[in-house]
C-alpha cells in the first residue's frame, strides 16, 4: 500500500516498549498487559474492567473499535475527550462516516493490521483544525478478542499535548510516525 500523503513513516515491525510512551498510553498498555495475562494473544474484551480504567484516569481518552461482519470498521464507544477532540459523538459511526476517504482508507487499512493481525499500533503526530495546530496526538491501539477468541476489537487512547480549544474546525489527522508490533512480542 503506498502511504498516504500525511504519513511520514510506518515501521511495521517495530518495538512499541521502545517508543516514547506517553501517560495514558503508557497506563492503557500496561492495563492491557495485565488483562492479557500469560496469553501470548489479546486479552478478551470481557476481561476489560471499566472500573480500572475509570481509576486509571484514561476513561474520558478511551475509544473502542468493532470490526462488522461485512469488513467496515465502527467505533462502539467514544470518551469524552474524543468526542471534544471530533466536535461530534462518533458512537456507532463507521470509519467512512468519521473521516473524509484518504483518512479512511488510511484508517481502515490501520483498524484492518490492528485488528485482523493482532498487532498492537502506537502513532504520533498533530492534529489540525483549518491549518492551525489544535493538539499533537500521542496514540496507542491494541487489539481485543470476542468469547470465541477471534480478534474483533481495537482498545486505543490518545494523550493530547498543547492542547488549543480555541481551534476550530472539522480535524485533520497527520501522522510522523506509526509504529506496529505483532501482540506475540510484547
Amino acid at each position: 500500500m503506498e502511504l498516504p500523503f500525511f504519513v511520514t513513516s510506518m515501521e511495521e515491525d517495530g518495538d512499541v516498549r521502545a517508543m516514547d510512551l506517553r501517560e495514558k498510553p503508557r497506563k492503557l498498555f500496561f492495563l492491557w498487559l495485565e488483562w492479557r495475562g500469560d496469553s501470548k494473544r489479546a486479552p478478551k474484551k470481557s476481561d476489560i474492567d471499566p472500573v480500572t480504567i475509570a481509576r486509571a484516569g484514561i476513561m474520558p481518552d478511551v475509544w473502542l473499535i468493532e470490526r462488522l461482519a461485512d469488513g467496515r470498521f465502527r467505533f462502539s464507544l467514544t470518551g469524552e475527550n474524543s468526542i471534544n477532540a471530533f466536535e461530534r459523538g462518533l458512537r456507532g459511526k463507521t470509519v467512512e462516516e468519521t473521516y473524509d476517504p484518504p483518512r479512511a482508507q488510511m484508517a481502515n487499512y490501520r483498524y484492518a493490521r490492528i485488528i485482523e493481525d493482532e498487532r498492537a499500533e502506537f502513532s504520533r503526530g498533530p492534529v489540525l483544525r483549518n491549518g492551525r495546530l489544535c493538539y499533537y496526538a500521542h496514540r496507542i491501539l491494541l487489539p481485543l478478542l470476542n468469547d470465541a477468541g477471534e480478534s474483533a476489537f481495537a482498545i486505543g487512547v490518545a494523550d493530547q499535548e498543547n492542547y488549543d480549544r480555541d481551534a476550530t474546525g472539522e480535524p485533520e489527522f497527520f501522522y510522523d510516525n506509526i509504529v506496529m508490533t505483532p501482540v506475540a512480542r510484547l
